[in-house]
């Protein structure tokens, strides 16, 4: 009992699990991240995922705003900054965007060429590699899909991701006090308007802003994540994060989920979670991790791959084999992208 305590309760500062990578467990939260984000979207092969989403994308954009957070102190000047977060999420994502446009898509089209090439849904979808605007069909593909129409459901998330990109940087050049109490009081804020009202919030913003197509969802749920993240990183010095912290962020999330009340507490229950997870000391767990970054090519591809064996292979593949299959697939494409896009993009960080 005493070894299970020490295991469970064993210290270490935040500060130090992001500086030091032999001591924090993130690229394994990356990778099992995208996992889970390709596993909720199969339930068409594996059944009711639950509330295993949960730890998906929200786990992305908490860390996503504790190391952007270092990022900005790292990067000396704005324009490195900048440089950085381009080179990490332009490449990948436009090389993806492009290959479904001009490779899958033609291919699978219940159009001619000629029509697929002149419609404008197809210059809407070739649009969207500025990543402001993501736009999720192509003309005549995947239009009778047992899942939905979408090519590429997960690339919402990118626009969000670059916006949170600028808030870090507008957050990090403003200089005045008490910044950390201005930036707890805007995430519970968006942590209540999530829970207690998010209906009329969108209803609000579409009516009495104009803001015709906006959506709450992304900012009730990812965003504080992201400033939940952002907070940990200002607080680094302070924080001391245990093991047990996994457990017990499980343990708070299991039994309150769907409760009224659960809303206000699911976003500490997930980073506490995700921060217990970064320092459980699992042997096992370091060796099965690979060593490159591949997360955000499982995250871009995964959709894509699940919509192709939704569409040719499903029914005669599916259950578990169906989902290994979709893994192993996205694992390839996610290795390709990682070392002939991502890897070389970024060995140019230091261009500027």
């Amino acid at each position: 009992m005493k070894k299970v305590w020490n295991w469970l309760n064993g210290p270490c500062g935040l500060e130090e699990i992001i500086v030091s990578r032999h001591k924090n467990n993130f690229d394994a939260i990356r990778h099992l991240a995208a996992l889970i984000v390709i596993y909720v979207h199969c339930t068409l092969f594996v059944g009711p995922v639950g509330y295993a989403g949960a730890f998906g994308v929200p786990v992305f954009f908490f860390l996503s705003g504790l190391l952007v957070s270092q990022s900005f102190e790292a990067s000396g000047t704005v324009k490195n900054f900048i440089w950085r977060r381009l080179l990490r999420i332009y490449p990948a994502a436009v090389v993806v965007i492009l290959i479904c446009a001009l490779v899958m898509g033609p291919i699978i089209t219940s159009l001619t060429p000629g029509d697929y090439f002149k419609s404008p849904v197809f210059f809407k979808y070739i649009s969207s590699v500025f990543l402001v605007q993501i736009h999720f069909d192509l003309p005549g593909v995947f239009e009778t899909s047992p899942i939905e129409r979408s090519v590429n459901a997960c690339l919402w998330t990118l626009p969000l991701e670059i916006k949170m990109y600028v808030f870090s940087l507008m957050w990090g050049l403003l200089k005045f006090r008490n910044k950390n109490a201005v930036l707890i009081a805007i995430t519970l804020f968006l942590i209540f308007i999530g829970t207690a009202c998010p209906q009329q919030a969108e209803f609000f913003f579409r009516t009495q802003i104009h803001f015709t197509n906006f959506k709450i969802f992304p900012y009730v749920s990812a965003v504080p994540m992201y400033l939940l993240g952002m907070l940990s990183y200002s607080y680094r010095g302070k924080i001391v994060v245990r093991p047990y912290w996994f457990f017990i962020g499980l343990l708070l999330f299991l039994p309150f989920v769907g409760l009224p009340f659960f809303g206000y507490v699911v976003h500490i229950c997930i980073a506490a979670t995700t921060l217990g997870f970064t320092v459980l000391n699992i042997k096992w767990l370091k060796k099965i991790t690979p060593n490159s970054d591949f997360s955000y090519g499982l995250y871009i591809y995964g959709y894509p791959v699940e919509q192709l064996l939704a569409n040719y292979a499903y029914p005669h593949i599916k259950g578990a084999s169906l989902f290994l299959l979709i893994v192993l697939i996205t694992f390839v494409l996610a290795f390709l992208s990682w070392n002939l896009i991502e890897k070389r993009a970024l060995q140019f960080k230091n261009y500027i």
